[in-house]
């Protein structure tokens, strides 16, 4: 059985091609049901409320409903289906994941899995990264519009953000390890936003986090950095440093936080490994 969730919200929904998949998985004699979200957080409720019900809980939508529904499957053997309906849904090629939903739903037949162990921030699970500072500000301003430009909208929310930042001096620890920095993004993928390359010393997979911050100190360091990492020259021009470790502690108050592209509060908190895996299919 596989209930899947799915987001009116994504910016390539489908109603007519969810009720397509639906009937693709039910031909293939797996008994599907579909849930509508109507609100943020909705889908992780919808997650806990499904897993031992159903065998694969799917999330149709973006990479905030990939994050959500992961939320709600967290601790159970239910499996993570993943029909990739945002504008880019960086999960979905971090995992090779087709970006057609309909021949995504193909690899929900017969399943494949992936052990994939997330982060966790102040209780909250994230799949790709946790951005703090500029990027999660920049979150903030970047519009569903916007959102609909791919890179582009992504690069002008972030100048939007660059205007109204504070240069604020981030304290972060990891273990002995100390430093100060005006971004830093705790990484669990290679590819970060909308499809820039941030680290190539962990995947998904891996049980450890890459911590990057650049050695900028102001805005307009952040500027240079946000531009390097845009052109993927983030070690020449950006100046980020990589920390691989299995924990970050911020203790800076008031500074943004962003999961997975969803805005979640402000800092102080704790990055660590989540204690439980999620078995996501994959091609």
């Amino acid at each position: 059985m596989i209930a899947i969730i799915a987001n009116p919200k994504a910016l390539r929904f489908n109603k007519k091609e969810i009720g397509e998949i639906q009937a693709y998985l039910n031909r293939a004699g797996i008994q599907t049901d579909v849930f509508f979200t109507h609100a943020p957080g909705e889908a992780t409720q919808i997650a806990l409320k499904t897993r031992n019900y159903y065998r694969t809980v799917v999330a149709y939508g973006g990479d905030g409903t990939v994050n959500e529904v992961a939320n709600g499957l967290l601790g159970s053997s239910t499996f993570l289906g993943i029909l990739p309906a945002g504008t880019t849904t960086v999960i979905a090629m971090e995992l090779g994941i087709p970006r057609n939903p309909k021949v995504a739903a193909t690899f929900l037949i017969n399943p494949r899995t992936k052990l994939v162990h997330p982060g966790t921030v102040n209780g909250r699970a994230f799949m790709l990264m946790c951005g703090i500072g500029f990027d999660a500000r920049a979150v903030k301003m970047t519009t569903k519009r916007l959102k609909k430009l791919g890179k582009m909208g992504y690069v002008i929310g972030g100048l939007k953000a660059l205007k109204h930042s504070n240069g604020e001096t981030i304290n972060l620890e990891s273990g002995e390890f100390k430093s100060t920095t005006a971004w830093l993004i705790v990484s669990k993928s290679q590819t970060y936003g909308a499809g820039f390359s941030i680290s190539h010393m962990i995947d998904i997979s891996t049980k450890a986090l890459d911590a990057c911050f650049t050695n900028r100190k102001n805005a307009y360091g952040v500027a240079l950095s946000f531009i390097g990492l845009a052109l993927n020259s983030h070690n020449i021009i950006s100046r980020f440093s990589h920390i691989i470790t299995d924990r970050v502690t911020v203790e800076t108050p008031g500074i943004p936080i962003q999961v997975d592209g969803d805005y979640i509060g402000t800092t102080p908190c704790r990055i660590t490994i989540h204690k439980r895996a999620l078995r996501v299919i994959v091609p």
